[in-house]
């Protein structure tokens, strides 16, 4: 048997050729997304092979072989010819070998990876809807803890805050504790408290109210309601600023009951009413200890210093 010889110039054609198809064809092939690149296993030269269009099976060794004559088979026997053909189209073809297997393995990992995520999407809002009403109805079964009395301070700055942004310059005028009729606070605390606020640059009054419960026809919270005209300080009434309240309710209450010992025991079961207010009977802001519901129903009161918590005298 002779060798293959393959002359020179066939040679060079054959590459030109290969070169040539490659070139031309394979950017509009891509453009359809039905490109394949095979690099051939040859020992002198390696080609770009693409296929396109069902059932249509051609390699780029093919178009250079019909281009440019036989320049594969004509030197080799048929039993390698034969063999050399098989290789080629088991390399090219794209409907059948490992191409059609590894697309088939492809899109039956994507039909399970796109089912298990429905499955777990559906799984998670089931979970997330059974769960709801119970974790509803074990918020409904507990029970609402109980309001608790505040101190006077204390409803004091909690108006403060949002009347503030009425006015700049606010100043405080009075303070004073509201009486549920169905709730009893211990003394100096209480479940409501009013706090009248001035603006001298507005010459208006506000009243704000605080509560921490929703009886009486009092709001729950803050209420702060549109301003009030002001006919400006009076002797029995003047503003001070909130710097002066340094002491709280409580501790003023502890200061008036060791100087009334005698009167409280006498009457133990009388409301106690706190006010603080700036008036001509005392030279600062002082909170005066009602035992009563209101100044003029009272028979009995003392005024304690807001600032430093000292006894001043007895009201009457």
């Amino acid at each position: 048997r002779r060798a293959a010889v393959i002359h020179p110039h066939l040679a060079r054609e054959k590459d030109r050729t290969v070169r040539h198809l490659v070139k031309t064809w394979l950017p509009f092939l891509r453009k359809r997304r039905r490109v394949s690149r095979v690099v051939t296993r040859q020992s002198n030269y390696s080609s770009i092979a693409s296929s396109t269009a069902a059932s249509a099976r051609w390699s780029v060794a093919a178009c250079a072989c019909s281009a440019t004559g036989s320049w594969w088979g004509s030197s080799l026997p048929k039993h390698e010819r034969a063999g050399k053909q098989c290789a080629r189209e088991k390399l090219f073809s794209i409907h059948r070998g490992p191409f059609k297997r590894v697309g088939t393995a492809l899109a039956v990992l994507f039909h399970k990876v796109k089912l298990q995520s429905i499955g777990i999407f559906f799984a998670a809002l089931l979970a997330v809807s059974c769960s709801g009403p119970t974790a509803n109805k074990e918020a409904d079964l507990k029970p609402a803890a109980a309001a608790e009395p505040i101190t006077g301070l204390t409803g004091l700055y909690r108006c403060f805050g949002p009347s503030r942004q009425w006015a700049q310059d606010i100043q405080v005028l009075r303070v004073q504790s509201l009486i549920i009729k169905s709730r009893q606070a211990p003394p100096g605390k209480a479940f409501a408290w009013q706090i009248t606020f001035v603006s001298p640059s507005k010459n208006r009054i506000k009243n704000c109210t605080y509560s921490v419960v929703k009886e009486d026809g009092l709001i729950e919270g803050v209420y702060n309601p549109n301003d009030e005209s002001y006919n400006g300080a009076s002797r029995l009434a003047q503003p001070f600023a909130i710097q002066a309240v340094k002491k709280d309710t409580d501790e003023i209450y502890k200061v008036a009951l060791e100087n009334s010992k005698d009167y409280a025991a006498k009457n133990p079961n009388v409301p106690i009413t706190m006010l603080l207010e700036f008036s001509d009977r005392n030279p600062v802001a002082a909170w005066r200890v009602i035992w009563g519901t209101s100044v003029g129903s009272s028979a009995y009161s003392v005024f304690v210093d807001s600032t430093n918590g000292l006894f001043l005298k007895k009201a009457f």
